[in-house]
């Protein structure tokens, strides 16, 4: 494994990080922009690259938005990564079938983590 693929790793423990990790994974023609809610702008517009995304993504409030290939704005989340856990950052996000199914992937990598 590369550094960067550790890095990657670490980041998938971490709800925030796992969401955009697994947005690009299981949807690959959606786009993601991230909003910042201090300076009160976009800091990344519609990317497709984690790193871009992981960069733009602070340490305080921070949105996702998540769009489609046609350009539809499709899903939104809202983290809080100073939250005292990897589970508490994503503070709310959007009721959609792709989000829904990220929750339980992520509730499910958690489990299996107590377990082991």
């Amino acid at each position: 494994m590369t550094s960067e693929e550790i890095i990657k790793a670490i980041d998938y423990k971490k709800g925030h990080f796992n969401m955009v990790q697994y947005i690009l994974r299981e949807k690959p023609e959606w786009s993601i922009s991230v909003y910042d809610i201090e300076e009160d702008r976009f800091s990344v517009e519609k990317s497709k690259d984690y790193q871009q995304i992981k960069k733009a993504i602070k340490d305080y409030q921070t949105e996702i938005v998540c769009y489609s290939k046609e350009d539809k704005r499709i899903g939104w989340a809202w983290f809080i990564p100073y939250n005292e856990t990897d589970e508490d950052i994503v503070s709310d996000y959007s009721d959609t079938l792709t989000l829904n199914k990220w929750s339980k992937q992520f509730e499910e990598l958690h489990r299996r983590l107590e377990v082991a």
